[in-house]
């Protein structure tokens, strides 16, 4: 078969498999050093002068994140934290354990705990491997049954690699980069189509429920900055004169529980428009707690984080509660307002009502506030169906490119396994 080895024997490490017959297999300890990062003292950390302190969520897609970096005042003593050019940084606990990233330049930074730095001069190889579902299966393992994922340095460094010769890792790292570069060119023009149709579904979206979707009709100004000009017989008002607000309710989370009872419905629960039970928590049902039980068609909003303004239409009439730092907001019109909440003009108005907060938030005032164009209902019906059908469509095509990259990221993962662990001549 082309791109195979001549002669294959076994490995005895059940990820790796077969390898070529002259190759070897050993524990990462024998070609490398590890070193755990530093307890830093969060109250020492700033925004903006001092060493670049790396945390857990600065590891992102194999690289190294500064967009929320901290910095602490250097400290000779601590140098034996600081990353060196071309170090591996590794996830040591949470969500994210096992992720690793390269840190590619001489500037000084020092990690902090539960990062881990991974130092060899076979670094370019080596961090091929910790993409391997090998590795990703080794770590899920080492981690299962904590309440917090995590992993030791030492099983970390006894992790067993296929050994190549040095000459060899150099010719499959090259060429993994060079493969591995084009995979993710591929990826990324998805992504930019991805970008562009959801840029081109809020467009269709705010021209529909601003100017409505007859062109020949008379426009007046609405009044409104982000609204501009409005057919000639609509209004506008502000969402509280059509709907009722409902604040969620603060939950102790020590009462969460996994598996039976109510589900409550938390701010990561609201995902892509709609609620998610993926990572859903139960409490015991409460007579008491009935006014923050969510009715079907009700459109949840996060109010505060990240996700601040997000929303997801609650379409089933099981019961479910909603837990502090998200609102209901209850209206006849859900399908036509729901929309209101995509567009660049609502996503504008919660930047600005948030700007300046450590936490972004906005207020059950500040949701009742905005102003919303305001058609006939039967038009506002005649919108929402056309909506639900445009949207539908794009969706379908954002769908497809997230399918495709899906699959270049499959192909990507399983060449270089085959590389690394010899089942491809390279």
């Amino acid at each position: 078969m082309e791109n195979r080895y001549e002669k294959y024997k076994d490995s005895g490490i059940a990820w790796i498999g077969e390898i070529p017959e002259h190759w070897d297999t050993y524990q990462l300890k024998r070609c490398s050093k590890f070193i755990n990062g530093y307890a830093f003292n969060s109250n020492h950390f700033n925004k903006d002068k001092g060493i670049p302190v790396i945390r857990i969520g600065d590891i992102l897609n194999e690289q190294i994140s500064f967009e929320n970096i901290v910095y602490v005042q250097e400290n000779n003593e601590l140098e034996k934290f600081m990353a060196h050019k071309n170090d591996i940084l590794i996830a040591m606990s949470g969500a994210t354990v096992g992720k690793i990233g390269i840190y590619s330049t001489e500037d000084k930074v020092y990690i902090n705990q539960r990062v881990g730095i991974i130092r060899t001069i076979q670094y370019n190889f080596i961090k091929r491997m910790f993409t391997t579902n090998g590795f990703v299966d080794y770590v899920n393992l080492s981690s299962a049954g904590s309440a917090q994922p995590n992993i030791s340095s030492e099983e970390i460094v006894n992790f067993y690699i296929p050994a190549p010769s040095i000459k060899e890792q150099q010719l499959i790292a090259t060429y993994l980069d060079q493969k591995c570069g084009e995979i993710d060119e591929l990826i990324t023009l998805q992504e930019e189509m991805i970008t562009k149709l959801q840029n081109y579904k809020q467009s269709v979206i705010t021209e529909a429920v601003t100017k409505g979707l007859d062109k020949n009709v008379p426009l007046k100004d609405s009044g409104i900055e982000w609204i501009g000009k409005i057919p000639d017989h609509w209004n506008t008002y502000q969402l509280k004169r059509c709907s009722k607000f409902i604040n969620g309710y603060a939950f102790n989370s020590n009462h969460f529980n996994k598996d039976k009872g109510i589900p409550v419905i938390r701010i990561g629960d609201i995902l892509n428009e709609q609620i998610s039970f993926e990572n859903i928590v139960y409490v015991q049902e409460n007579n008491e707690l009935e006014k923050f039980i969510v009715h079907k068609n009700n459109i949840l909003i996060a109010m505060s984080g990240a996700t601040v303004g997000k929303i997801g239409v609650y379409n089933s009439d099981d019961k479910v509660y909603i837990n502090q730092r998200v609102g209901i907001i209850r209206t006849t019109q859900y399908n036509y307002i729901k929309r209101m909440f995509s567009t660049n003009g609502f996503i504008d108005y919660i930047n600005l009502s948030s700007a300046g907060s450590a936490q972004p938030n906005i207020s059950s005032d500040g949701i009742l506030n905005f102003h919303i164009p305001v058609p006939p209902l039967n038009e506002q019906q005649t919108i929402a169906n056309y909506l639900d059908q445009k949207c539908s469509e794009i969706d379908e095509l954002i769908s497809i490119k997230q399918q495709k990259i899906e699959k270049l990221k499959d192909y990507k993962k399983s060449l270089i396994f085959e590389c690394v662990t010899g089942k491809r001549k390279v």
